[in-house]
Formats: C-alpha cells, sequence, structure tokens
C-alpha cells in the first residue's frame, strides 16, 4: 500500500464563493476557466483510473442538462415551424385571403414576364 502513486486533487481550493476577480472576467474568460477546470478534472479522473463510462456516469447530471436543453431548443424550432404551416394552410384556406394571393401571384408573374422579354 505504501508503494502505490498518491494523486494530488488539481484543485487548490473549493469554494461557492465568487472572488472579485472571478466577477471581473469577461464571459469569455469564465467559459475558458470553466474549460480548463473540467480537463483538469477528467484528467485527474483519468489518472485516479477510472474509466471512459465511469466518468461519464458520474457526469450524468451534468450532460443530462445539456441534453434537456439541446432538446428543449428543437422542439421550439419544431413549435416555431408548426405555427408558420398552420398559419399558411389558414391564408389557403380562407378564400378571401387565398383570392389575394392568387391576385398578387398572378401580377408577380405577369412583371417577371413582362421583365424577362
Amino acid at each position: 500500500m505504501a508503494d502505490k502513486k498518491t494523486l494530488e486533487f488539481p484543485f487548490s481550493t473549493l469554494s461557492s464563493d465568487v472572488t472579485e476577480d472571478e466577477k471581473k472576467l469577461s464571459l469569455k474568460e469564465k467559459v475558458n476557466l470553466i474549460d480548463n477546470e473540467i480537463r483538469q478534472l477528467y484528467e485527474f479522473c483519468t489518472k485516479a483510473g477510472y474509466t471512459q463510462p465511469q466518468i461519464e456516469q458520474c457526469a450524468q447530471p451534468l450532460l443530462s442538462l445539456q441534453s434537456r436543453e439541446t432538446h428543449i431548443k428543437w422542439l421550439r424550432r419544431l413549435f416555431s415551424f408548426a405555427i408558420l404551416v398552420a398559419f399558411i394552410a389558414f391564408l389557403f384556406a380562407y378564400d378571401p385571403a387565398y383570392r389575394q394571393i392568387c391576385i398578387y401571384g398572378k401580377f408577380i408573374a405577369m412583371k417577371v414576364r413582362y421583365t424577362i422579354t
């Protein structure tokens, strides 16, 4: 047991308090700081002998939040697209609007044909 290599935790302090220097950082610097800490933690876990599936299992709460946010973004896009399709379908189903669309369509077609020839 004595000859087993000891690993030191890569972070000097762990605190939920934010220092004044950290408050003054730009958003890019804050993201880089978090990225560096995550990379250090990953390296520490691999040196400690954790396998990739074990690390992913421990990081599952963070990964599930990211996955959830991605799903919410796609659902918002899908909902917006569905609203747009429903609005266009309503315009074609509503007779006065359909007639106006046809009139403007024919007018544009004549104008395009006139400018081409």
